[in-house]
């Protein structure tokens, strides 16, 4: 990620996600009681330019639903891809191979990539 985000500051790629990921992101933090690395994580994803969060909307809830019915994919991966097919995006990053099978958009697993 690392990368991603290096690419970011240099204004050679944009990061559009969801809001659901700012729930997933501070789990962890807020479960060992870190301040610290919740700050950072909040500011990283609500302050950073070039990172922006979409809210779920009607439009997306419904885009997500028509994903899950497809592809059985569990409800936050289907809103995350959601939010990214109405944004736009011109590919969907992620940690989770399974959700290579979804086809309206490319889909590229960090730990396939070479950076």
């Amino acid at each position: 990620m690392r990368f991603v985000f290096y690419q970011v500051d240099i204004r050679a790629l944009r990061i559009v996600t969801s809001v659901i990921t700012f729930t997933e992101v501070l789990v962890k933090p807020i479960a060992l009681k870190d301040r610290e690395g919740t700050r950072i994580y909040r500011d990283l994803l609500r302050s950073t330019e070039g990172v922006s969060m979409l809210e779920v909307r009607i439009r997306i809830a419904r885009r997500a639903a028509l994903l899950r019915a497809t592809y059985q994919l569990k409800t936050p991966d289907a809103i995350h891809i959601a939010n990214a097919i109405e944004a736009k995006a011109d590919a969907f990053l992620t940690n989770d191979l399974q959700l290579k099978r979804v086809s309206e958009l490319p889909i590229f697993v960090l730990s396939e990539l070479d950076l």
